[in-house]
């Protein structure tokens, strides 16, 4: 909550911050801060065989492409703004970047359920409405949510 309070007041505003003040160290990037906190909330990294067998493949054909091509562009940087110069760091780091977007989705989804919980618990109290029908998608367990090819969307 802390993490989303602040994006909220003052992080939101990180590019244009940091167009206008330039790449001074003081910008604490809120996009390196989030990917640390992905790490400290959920430290393993779960994967399938097949997964695993997907991202050696991908990592052979890397590093082949980094000993036969070239890389075009030298200016590529990770979520957590480490600096990635050769195909084999791009590659594992894009399979690191989507684990922690995966996981970042349920870390943020946290409150959404707790207030989910809260007000499941008011419905039918004191004549209160039913509220717990937008929410529904997102009750589903994590497991659930990390099979999914997209999280769910709310239609109503």
């Amino acid at each position: 909550m802390t993490f989303l309070t602040k994006f909220a007041e003052t992080d939101r505003c990180f590019n244009i911050n940091r167009l206008a003040q330039g790449d001074s160290v003081t910008i604490d990037d809120p996009i390196a801060r989030w990917v640390r906190l992905v790490h400290v909330e959920a430290p393993h990294r779960r994967s399938s065989a097949a997964r695993a067998q997907q991202e050696a493949w991908n990592l052979v054909l890397a590093r082949h492409l980094d000993e036969t091509v070239p890389l075009a562009i030298l200016d590529h940087v990770s979520l957590g703004g480490e600096t990635l110069h050769s195909y084999e760091a791009m590659t594992t780091q894009s399979q690191h970047d989507e684990w922690v977007s995966v996981e970042g989705m349920l870390l943020a989804i946290r409150p959404i359920r707790f207030l989910a919980n809260t007000i499941g618990s008011l419905d039918y109290a004191r004549g209160l409405p039913v509220f717990t029908e937008s929410s529904n998608d997102w009750m589903m367990p994590d497991s659930y949510l990390r099979r999914r090819q997209r999280f769910p969307l709310h239609r109503s």
